[in-house]
């Protein structure tokens, strides 16, 4: 049986630098991993380089998003033998909550178990355009706005996870795209970022003996035309943004 604890989120003098420049989504503002701005501090203990340390109930992997000094992450916290998948927002000076917010409910029976290393709530929030996108993989994407009111929900993309959920959401050209690669017919949708309907679906053109995989899409443009590439078990796609047609 999985245990669930207080998770202790710790902003290490991160949060001075998101004046200067946001930290939008999974891996930053280019989702490459690139900070450009004042060196940060490379060592850090219980005391030394910390601004400040705050407790959020439940479990999750899922990386802070920081926009506008708001801190956006997300955590599964269990209650009567459900799971509460929640949105969280807290100042990014202080610490203190701002919003805390119940996205879906997991039923506890029936639902698939994460790897006893993973979590419910593993991929990372993307604020844009002032809307909060979160997504719990096969348990569904959901879009909030910067007061923590659910704009849409989708529930509806079904495919039979290994593992858990891992790999975080794009949003751009007016979609939320991610993939969907789990034991079988593994394959890669994109929302519409308006509504959350489904805008294409594009099934993975390989096989491989282990289907599943973890991992999030990045926009590349090529000789001026925009790519939605996505690595899975096996391999690597690009597809078009427009229509999820596969381009190599």
């Amino acid at each position: 049986m999985q245990r669930f604890r207080l998770m202790p989120l710790g902003i290490v003098l991160f949060v001075s630098t998101a004046a200067a420049g946001d930290w939008p989504e999974f891996r930053g503002p280019t989702a490459q991993g690139v900070y450009e701005g004042k060196p940060l501090a490379t060592t850090w203990s219980a005391a030394k380089n910390v601004t400040w340390r705050k407790e959020i109930a439940g479990l999750g992997w899922s990386s802070p998003a920081i926009v506008g000094g708001r801190v956006y992450v997300t955590t599964a916290v269990p209650k009567d033998g459900d799971h509460s998948l929640r949105a969280v927002c807290l100042d990014a000076a202080s610490g203190e909550p701002i919003w805390d917010v119940e996205v879906f409910r997991e039923a506890g029976k029936g639902s698939p178990k994460p790897h006893s290393k993973n979590s419910h709530a593993s991929p990372s929030p993307v604020v844009r355009d002032g809307k909060v996108y979160v997504h719990f993989g096969h348990q569904g994407t959901a879009c909030l706005d910067l007061n923590g009111t659910v704009i849409w929900q989708n529930r509806d993309i079904k495919y039979p996870p290994v593992h858990g959920n891992g790999g975080s959401p794009l949003v751009a050209e007016g979609l939320v795209a991610f993939s969907c690669d789990g034991a079988s017919d593994p394959f890669v949708v994109a929302l519409d970022a308006k509504d959350g309907q489904v805008r294409w679906k594009t099934a993975r053109s390989w096989d491989s003996v282990k289907k599943f995989a973890f991992s999030t899409p990045l926009l590349i443009e090529v000789n001026g035309k925009k790519q939605i590439v996505v690595a899975g078990a096996g391999g690597v796609a690009a597809y078009d943004p427009k229509d999820g047609a596969e381009q190599w």
